[in-house]
């Protein structure tokens, strides 16, 4: 039994991945705007980005995070009349990044954090019942290589407060994110 114990014990260490730190150059802190839409809303949003100093390795592909933290508004247009148009939303956000290369390149991403939307979002007959919302995405992007690196991703980004209190029908944005480290 100890033999079996000690191969499977072998066989993790060969196939775990390689947990490494960043190199300085890979470490950046960026600032980002991003701007988005769905068939009721639009969103706006300006915000901070800090990647992670650990990372891990698998093969050819790598795998890093970063915390955002942003504010924004959003505004639906059907709400304008009865002077609800605009919500201030600010949150923050962990997210991994897998890497199709080394610190530019490709990146696929997606992540989830806590975000406050006041006053209490409503659009038509739907409404939040919490000022807290859960936000998640998923994203696709690219980031050049230059030490001011620029970045630029397509994300999909869902609010909800994940059930919490009824009603939760949740919103979906698309958004278009640009931006660059400083």
């Amino acid at each position: 039994m100890k033999r079996v114990g000690a191969a499977a014990v072998a066989a993790m260490m060969v196939w775990a991945p390689a947990a490494v730190a960043a190199d300085s150059a890979d470490v950046r802190t960026a600032w980002f705007v991003e701007g988005g839409t769905n068939p009721d809303a639009q969103s706006l949003r300006v915000g901070l980005m800090r990647d992670w100093t650990s990372q891990w390795r698998f093969g050819g592909v790598r795998l890093s995070g970063f915390t955002e933290v942003a504010i924004g508004r959003w505004r639906v247009e059907r709400e304008a009349r009865a002077g609800r148009a605009g919500f201030t939303v600010g949150g923050i956000t962990p997210t991994l990044r897998l890497w199709f290369g080394d610190s530019a390149g490709a990146f696929v991403e997606g992540g989830i954090g806590a975000n406050l939307i006041g006053p209490r979002y409503r659009k038509r007959d739907d409404r939040f019942s919490t000022v807290f919302n859960f936000g998640d995405h998923l994203g696709v992007g690219w980031r050049s290589a230059a030490p001011e690196a620029w970045e630029v991703s397509l994300r999909y980004e869902h609010y909800s407060n994940g059930s919490i209190k009824q009603p939760n029908p949740g919103e979906n944005f698309v958004q278009l994110r640009v931006g660059r480290a400083f």
